[in-house]
């Protein structure tokens, strides 16, 4: 484990319990370096928070396809709910307006 790793770009994954040996060991036997700390877990008991590196992200993706771990992203900023709900009001903001030239269009004529 190194805490060094939050002093470069990094990233932070959630892993089940269960998948916690599988993973680790993993990440040993491919020599990537990662940190976590078991005092200072958020997300809930379930689950353990890695810290990893973005420059090894392939490889802990193939880790975790190849073992079919259960995991999850820490994100932050807007999430795609919040992005997607902004998205649609603008695509019904964009209709009413055409639908309303239309029809004082439609008027005119």
């Amino acid at each position: 484990m190194n805490l060094d790793i939050t002093k470069h770009d990094h990233f932070k994954l959630y892993i089940l319990s269960e998948d916690r040996f599988t993973f680790e060991s993993e990440l040993q036997n491919h020599e990537i370096e990662f940190y976590t700390n078991s005092e200072e877990q958020v997300h809930s008991s379930h689950s353990i928070r890695y810290y990893l590196k973005d420059a090894d992200r392939v490889k802990i993706d193939n880790i975790i396809s190849k073992n079919e771990i259960s995991s999850g992203l820490e994100s932050t900023g807007l999430n795609k709910f919040e992005y997607n709900n902004k998205l649609i009001v603008r695509l019904i903001l964009i209709i009413i307006g055409i639908v309303a030239l239309i029809l004082i269009i439609d008027s005119i004529i």
